[in-house]
């Protein structure tokens, strides 16, 4: 049996550990949880009792936040005060109300992403909408995020910009069959932001659009113009079995460098890359470059072509119609090709 010496030392030891234990959990900061908005309090994203648990904890940075229920106390649009940072935004059901995430307006918030993305799944049966000021990255360094819309009826559209917060490349991916609309300026910011739309569908553009890095259009996936000017200057057009659609609209690209760039992506072949105009008018700032894997796929400007009143190149990887191969189409042009240096200009 232990004297009385010896329990008061233990028990004394007991109490030691357990004051170091709450020191270290006090010490460590609370991390909120993913979590599901009910709005059953106000419209502030940062009210614990507006999300659901276990716990009721409000989502923060590393969490997903998902929307999925019909409006409560606090309305359809979400306050985020002095700002929000998320890994995660997921538009879920058919039970979803239409959503606006940021108050006061385009721009008028901040919602930051430190990875991850935006999703709107195939079951919800309203529009969503984000008038939150979008900003892409924690870290330095090259970053992905995806912002994806898979529902075929219903619109994912970013009102309030989108730019990066730290140095670096950072490439949003626009996914998903269903319609997708940016009415903010796309800009760099810290880094250097790149846009990409895949999956097919439409991506409609409407803002003052800056950003320098490349502009790509995948496979069966169209990027279109929704007012004049809305294609970034500084950005090169990347058309990868994909479409540019300036919807009548007129524009400028390239400046500085390659305006267009017809790609073929994971050796496929015998498919069409496409720049479209309508009545619009597209002037180049820059010269139109063809990858070598893209010979044997239709390279399409249609409608209207300003060459910005210089001489253009076209790298054509064929020097001429007789080192053509037989079926294979490098490239052809329906708008003119007055002043454009090359050997073979074809028309359609």
């Amino acid at each position: 049996m232990k004297s009385k010496s010896a329990l008061q030392l233990v028990r004394a030891d007991s109490r030691r550990l357990a004051i170091c234990l709450a020191t270290l959990l006090a010490a460590e900061p609370a991390h909120a949880a993913s979590a599901t908005w009910t709005g059953a309090t106000n419209a502030l994203w940062a009210t614990n009792t507006n999300w659901s648990g276990p716990p009721a904890l409000v989502p923060g940075s590393g969490d997903t936040a998902t929307f999925n229920a019909a409006l409560g106390s606090g309305g359809a649009t979400i306050n985020l005060g002095p700002g929000v940072t998320i890994q995660q935004l997921t538009f879920d059901s058919a039970s979803a109300a239409a959503y606006t995430i940021g108050s006061g307006g385009a721009g008028a918030q901040t919602l930051t992403f430190n990875a991850g993305g935006m999703t709107m799944t195939n079951t919800v049966a309203n529009n969503e909408l984000c008038n939150a000021s979008v900003v892409l990255g924690t870290a330095n360094g090259d970053q992905a995020y995806t912002f994806t819309n898979n529902s075929l009826t219903k619109s994912l559209t970013l009102d309030g910009g989108i730019s990066s917060s730290t140095a670096g490349i950072k490439t949003l991916t626009v996914a998903g069959a269903g319609p997708s609309g940016i009415g903010g300026a796309l800009t760099n910011g810290s880094g250097t932001l790149a846009l990409v739309k895949s999956d097919g569908g439409v991506l409609t553009l409407a803002g003052a659009n800056a950003h320098t890095g490349s502009t790509t259009a995948r496979k069966n996936s169209t990027i279109r113009s929704g007012a004049d000017n809305v294609l970034s200057d500084a950005s090169t057009l990347i058309v990868a079995a994909g479409t540019i659609d300036l919807n009548d609209h007129d524009d400028t690209v390239g400046t500085g460098g390659t305006a267009i760039f017809f790609y073929t992506t994971n050796g496929e072949f015998n498919l069409t890359n496409t720049v479209s105009t309508g009545t619009g008018t597209l002037t180049l700032g820059g010269n139109i470059g063809v990858d070598s894997d893209a010979r044997t796929t239709v390279n399409l400007i249609s409608g209207k072509l300003d060459l910005g009143s210089a001489t253009r190149s076209v790298n054509n990887p064929w020097s001429s119609p007789a080192s053509t191969p037989t079926g294979a189409t490098p490239w052809s042009m329906s708008a003119p090709c007055k002043a454009v240096p090359t050997t073979w200009c074809p028309m359609t």
